[in-house]
């Protein structure tokens, strides 16, 4: 991992996935905002001529993926997400880097990335469960060598921390380059263009500072471009988008949500956001949003402010990161003809007043006073990030509306979550918010005049009822125009959902959330320990060399890791990735699958975690280059051919005692000893006999069902026999199903094997056998499959035989792949025997077909002479036509010319 930042620091950080982009339809919140399920100021989809915003008030209070203010577990590995942190957040960083030199190697340095974008202050750390303030400048040798001193550590106190904000000028750090040991590991193109990072030295041995301590950051965030301070489009200032020179720290949420919009760049390449155009953003609307947000209000707070470690990268949507920020300003989002924005929390201004003669009781008409029970709360129990807290989770102030419970009768509570509140004071105001309007109940649609053609959604109206005898501000949920008339105007059709004035009314409570002391953090293994790959050769289960690549590392002694993820893919084509899996008692594993020869892989590893204690990321890959292997076809190795070849005429033969070894296994299972083990045994049986002198026939048939501890079994067999004194004729059918699970390891077996035997006693017999078998077997993440498929005929009369044997082999294992063949008929006695047979096999890095015969024949069953003639280890060739001919040597029958051509040579020799 120490290398990991010689990359990313050289260059500007890689560009991640561009985000989906997210269209808000219907509730777009989660556990967090009143308004986010609809309760008051609902999300608003604008298009053709419906204009809606989609209510989902079940949703109201209920969470879902979000970005936060803080990150209070430091990352590590590569491959993360990009992430910016916006207003002052709390963070432990991605750490990057790592090196230790002097004597005994006690000075160490860490570097920890805080922002994939600029940032503006590092303000303190958090060291020993407090917050610790740094020396104002680079005080002293030790601070000018390794920047600001930690202040308060132990006496006088050895930890320094040098911070980089992330320009794009930024040079190298000088101490990074003057100690890395060894020499090289951090050049000055480790610059970090772009990057907010900062370098922690800590010097142990001294002042009984022996380890190396775990830091939060305290950070002001990213610079940001605020329109409204941008003479160039109707505001005062010199903030230019085109110019982040100009750009100004800010806790707006309006003016975070416009510049993710907009989408924050390093020159044309986005770090994260959507990237919309400024056309599409309305700047009066956005305008209003972030001066609503930067009011003023009587407790000294503004109203809404905001902080966001905002991610892009596979996982993350748009949406991730926009929602904390509505949540945070109580906003709901419009997207419509003009634009996209949103509506910031506050009270509107009434638009239109609408009477019960505005109303076209003929069209459809819905009104509800008040809500299903399951949508109504009357307790809310909020939590914010705390500063004060090290940016935990912090409970506020339990809200409880006294009358709404007087009313419900019970309890009805909700949590809310603020991941981008760093202010009690601001999620207080968000609480009190969320509860009050939920109290607002009256729901309902109708039709208007269509002189109501202007109103929008998300636009506050007033209803005066006299015929129900109120009047309610509604806000507007949807908007659609009717049919045109025979007047040629439209009636407007809208639906609607109370609210009030009351909903946003600034009341400050105090927080008085439990004491949180947070606890230390554990020392976890982050990756195996001196991990090696080195390559080898594997003997295959045919005997066929197979590239493997041994890989081993040290014994893992962390409770909390359950085993190692391994992965390896070629060079050539890192998508094609295999995988494997060990527990972590296994410090040796032997890699063969999907290996190919003298080929560059590389491989990678990942502790497993216990569920629940931490997520660890995968370290970098190592390459390593595979050997070259012996293949299975030497092109002038006619001596391992014929051992090959005696291999073949082997497996062949053997087809017969296979099956019959296969009855036997199969057989025995319906002893009593083999179906003692286990528990539960069904069985059928059925057998009739005829007898006439010295003449039996028999028919047995046996049906066994049996389950028992990891087992469990299906069989079949049929047994027909005939008999005339010594004379038998025999024909047995089983068929088989099987599993078996003994200490982790599982065989799934399926068979069906037919023996026909006719026995003349003393003088001859004949036998006809077929298997068909299918077994998987799985050992862990080791997995073998094999099929097998024989048929064997044979013949025997007065010591002489002849036998006729097919037999068919897949396998599929750790070890290798094979697929094999083999046709092959015999005929001889025990001294002598004569083969012809045709065989096949396939490895995964060769395929071959053998010819086995005194004679080999090619013939087009038409001419008398035949073209190609194979007999006594000559191949005989006749009216041959060749086209381009290489050869080594060519040599005349009678041994008069010889013609050579290989090496340095080059001649004609001739003898007369």
């Amino acid at each position: 991992m120490q290398y990991i930042l010689a990359i990313v620091f050289a260059l500007l950080a890689t560009p991640a996935a561009a985000d989906p982009i997210s269209i808000v339809i219907g509730a777009i919140g989660a556990a967090g905002s009143w308004l986010l399920s609809g309760t008051v100021l609902a999300n608003i989809v604008l298009g053709g001529l419906l204009v809606a915003a989609k209510y989902a008030l079940g949703t109201l209070f209920q969470s879902k993926p979000k970005s936060q203010a803080s990150a209070t577990e430091t990352k590590y590995g590569e491959n993360l997400v990009r992430e910016v942190g916006l207003g002052t957040f709390g963070t432990r960083g991605h750490h990057v880097y790592r090196n230790a030199f002097d004597k005994g190697n006690h000075i160490v340095q860490d570097v920890y990335k805080l922002s994939d974008f600029r940032c503006t202050e590092l303000l303190r750390v958090q060291m020993d469960g407090e917050w610790k303030l740094l020396s104002a400048t680079d005080e002293g040798d030790e601070g000018r060598i390794y920047g600001r001193r930690v202040l308060g550590v132990h006496e006088g106190g050895q930890v320094f921390v040098r911070f980089y904000s992330g320009t794009l000028s930024q040079t190298a750090d000088p101490a990074l380059i003057a100690y890395a040991n060894p020499t090289g590991r951090w050049t000055s193109a480790h610059r970090g263009a772009g990057i907010c990072y900062v370098v922690v030295t800590t010097i142990t041995d001294v002042d009984n500072l022996t380890s190396v301590p775990s830091l939060l950051f305290e950070v002001k965030g990213a610079p940001l471009y605020d329109p409204r301070k941008d003479s160039t489009v109707g505001g005062s200032g010199a903030h230019r988008w085109n110019d982040q020179s100009t750009w100004e720290y800010t806790s707006n949420p309006a003016v975070m949500m416009y510049n993710l919009e907009r989408g924050i760049y390093h020159g044309t390449e986005k770090i994260v956001g959507r990237g919309v155009p400024a056309s599409q953003l309305p700047l009066s609307e956005w305008m209003t949003a972030m001066n609503i947000c930067d009011e003023a209000m009587a407790d000294g707070s503004k109203r809404y402010t905001a902080a966001l470690i905002a991610s892009s990268g596979d996982g993350v949507t748009h949406d991730t990161n926009m929602t904390p920020l509505r949540e945070a300003c109580a906003a709901s989002w419009v997207e419509g003809v003009i634009g996209e924005y949103p509506i910031v929390g506050a009270n509107q201004a009434v638009v239109a007043t609408i009477t019960d003669d505005d109303i076209a009781w003929d069209k459809p008409f819905q009104l509800s006073l008040t809500r299903p029970r399951s949508e109504l709360v009357n307790t809310v129990a909020a939590t914010y990030i705390s500063p004060d807290k090290f940016y935990e989770t912090t409970s506020l102030a339990t809200r409880v509306d006294d009358t709404a419970l007087a009313q419900d009768r019970e309890r009805l509570a909700a949590k809310i979550d603020y991941t981008a509140v760093t202010d009690p004071r601001v999620g207080d105001r968000l609480a009190d918010i969320a509860i009050r309007a939920s109290r607002y109940q009256a729901h309902g649609s109708y039709t208007i005049h269509p002189k109501y053609l202007g109103v929008q959604v998300g636009q506050w109206i007033s209803w005066v009822s006299a015929r129900y005898g109120f009047t309610k501000k509604l806000q507007i949920q949807s908007k659609a125009l009717g049919a045109l008339g025979s007047d040629g105007t439209r009636d407007v059709r809208i639906s609607w959902q109370e609210v009030g004035d009351g909903i946003f009314d600034p009341t400050a409570y105090t927080t008085t959330p439990p004491v949180i002391t947070p606890n230390a953090e554990p020392a976890y293994l982050a990756a195996v320990e001196n991990f090696n790959a080195v390559p080898n050769i594997v003997l295959g289960a045919t005997g066929d060399q197979l590239p493997g690549i041994r890989l081993y590392w040290d014994e893992i002694t962390d409770g909390t890791v359950v085993g190692v993820d391994i992965q390896y893919w070629p060079v050539s084509d890192p998508t094609q990735i295999f995988s494997a899996y060990v527990t972590r008692d296994v410090t040796v594993y032997q890699i063969v699958n999907g290996l190919t020869s003298q080929t560059e892989w590389q491989i990678r590893t990942r502790l497993r975690a216990a569920p629940g204690t931490r997520p660890v990321a995968w370290t970098a890959p190592v390459n390593v280059l595979t050997l070259g292997i012996e293949t299975n076809l030497p092109p002038i190795d006619f001596a391992k051919l014929d051992e090959d070849i005696n291999g073949y005429l082997g497996w062949a033969s053997d087809g017969l005692r296979y099956v019959l070894e296969e009855l036997d296994r199969i057989g025995s299972i319906v002893a009593n000893q083999d179906a003692a083990n286990y528990s539960d045994k069904q069985q059928i049986r059925r057998e009739i006999t005829s007898t006439s002198g010295s003449l039996t026939a028999k028919f047995t048939e046996e049906i066994i069902a049996a389950t028992g501890p990891g087992s469990a079994i299906a069989q079949r067999i049929e047994s027909l026999e005939v008999a005339v004194e010594d004379d038998i004729a025999t024909a047995v059918s089983n068929l088989t199903t099987q599993i078996n699970t003994v200490d982790g390891r599982v065989d799934v077996v399926s068979s069906n094997v037919t023996a026909l035997q006719a026995t003349v006693a003393g003088k001859a017999d004949a036998s006809a056998v077929s298997l068909l078998s299918a077994t998987v077997s799985e050992q862990g993440d080791m997995i073998t499959s094999q099929g097998n498929a024989i048929i064997d005929l044979q013949s025997q009369v007065n010591g002489v035989s002849a036998s006729a044997t097919f037999r068919a082999q897949t396998v599929a294992a750790p070890s290798g792949w094979n697929s094999r063949i083999a046709l092959q008929a015999r005929v001889g006695t025990s001294d002598s025997y004569k083969n012809a047979g045709i065989y096949f096999d396939v490895t995964p890095t060769n395929s071959r077909i053998v010819v086995s015969a005194d004679q080999f024949v090619v013939t087009d069953g038409a001419n008398t002479v035949q073209p190609l003639i194979a007999t006594g280890g000559v191949v005989y060739l006749t009216n041959v036509r060749l086209g381009t001919l290489k050869f080594d040597q060519l040599e005349s029958n009678n041994g008069k010319l010889i013609m050579r051509g290989y090496g340095s040579y080059a001649d004609i020799r001739i003898w007369t």
